[in-house]
């Protein structure tokens, strides 16, 4: 009795408080939802393929898509909920792609645009970029640490 309260309290809390404040109207038009409970969009898929066939000149499918999307949104909220993540990163992250591209930031938003690819969906890599980096510097505490200290004692 108590686990079938829970679900509905649980299931009244996702409809009532959506996740992040996004919309429910975003709900119908999802492909997919994270496990931080972020929604993946068909634009959101249709814009990363454009991304990433400008960028890396390389088709990707859409359960691909969907999977780089999903790992970058994971990326994203665990570098935010460790602090790790800021907009200046972000900001020095683009310039830095800009330079490797030797190309000037007003002709890369510039081609981006005539690709019909919104900035955001480029700032959204390189903020999952920026938060790999900076989550792989980041010293884990985790299980791994204490391997060193068998949980079944040696004979």
């Amino acid at each position: 009795m108590a686990n079938r309260l829970f679900k509905v309290v649980g299931l009244a809390a996702l409809v009532v408080f959506p996740a992040h404040s996004q919309n429910l109207s975003e709900l119908d038009h999802a492909v997919a939802i994270t496990t931080y409970l972020q929604f993946i969009t068909e634009d959101d898929v249709d814009q990363r393929t454009k991304l990433d066939l400008l960028l890396a000149q390389k088709q990707v499918g859409r359960e691909g898509v969907i999977r780089e999307l999903s790992i970058d949104m994971d990326r994203i909220v665990k570098a935010e909920g460790a602090g790790l993540q800021s907009d200046a990163l972000v900001d020095k992250a683009f310039a830095d792609m800009c330079s490797r591209l030797s190309v000037a930031p007003a002709d890369l938003m510039k081609t981006l645009e005539e690709k019909g690819i919104r900035l955001d969906t480029l700032r959204k890599r390189l903020r999952s970029d920026v938060a790999q980096e900076r989550l792989a510097r980041m010293p884990s505490h985790g299980y791994e640490d204490r391997l060193d200290h068998p949980l079944i004692p040696k004979m």
